[in-house]
């Protein structure tokens, strides 16, 4: 009898799409994925699993996000909440919404009810972090400020290249 050891390495969304006559699995942050398949073993097996329940932020990335935004607000002379508001709307951009006669810009929202996918709230701390990076601001580790077990190893996502388009399979 054999037995094996089941370590969830990371966690992709997307879709499946038509390409080219081709159905391929399209990753809705690229980078993301070409970060997370570039630090895999080589000659090594992995699992896929396709779900459609999409995993949410947890409480300890929004927690995060939130002592980002103290930091740089502080550095720039705005509240957190105004970071929060400013750097949201810088990353994810902006819609127009028209309920009636009344029209606004709106954005992505990491409320609870939002259900605001993990892999994009990642995405959404690196940006921070990149932002504390070029104001020069330190930032305490997550293992500093507590978000992490001191046991569990950190691997950040660096080096996005600008333009990489669709990955293909």
């Amino acid at each position: 009898m054999s037995s094996s050891t089941n370590k969830k390495c990371w966690s992709c969304i997307g879709e499946f799409r038509d390409l080219e006559g081709k159905r391929k699995f399209v990753p809705d942050s690229a980078p993301y994925y070409v970060d997370r398949c570039s630090k895999m073993p080589l000659n090594k097996k992995f699992t896929c699993d396709f779900t459609t329940e999409i995993p949410t932020l947890s409480e300890a990335q929004r927690d995060y996000h939130f002592v980002l935004m103290q930091y740089i607000g502080e550095h720039c002379g705005y509240s957190k909440q105004e970071a929060h508001e400013t750097l949201m709307r810088e990353k994810w951009g902006t819609k127009k919404c028209t309920i009636g006669k009344y029209t606004q810009e709106v954005r992505e929202s990491i409320a609870d009810i939002a259900k605001f996918p993990k892999g994009m709230m990642v995405e959404q701390i690196n940006f921070d972090l990149a932002v504390c990076a070029d104001l020069e601001i330190r930032v305490p580790s997550k293992r500093e400020l507590g978000y992490v077990d001191e046991n569990e190893k950190i691997e950040p996502i660096t080096n996005y290249p600008e333009d990489i388009g669709i990955p293909t399979f």
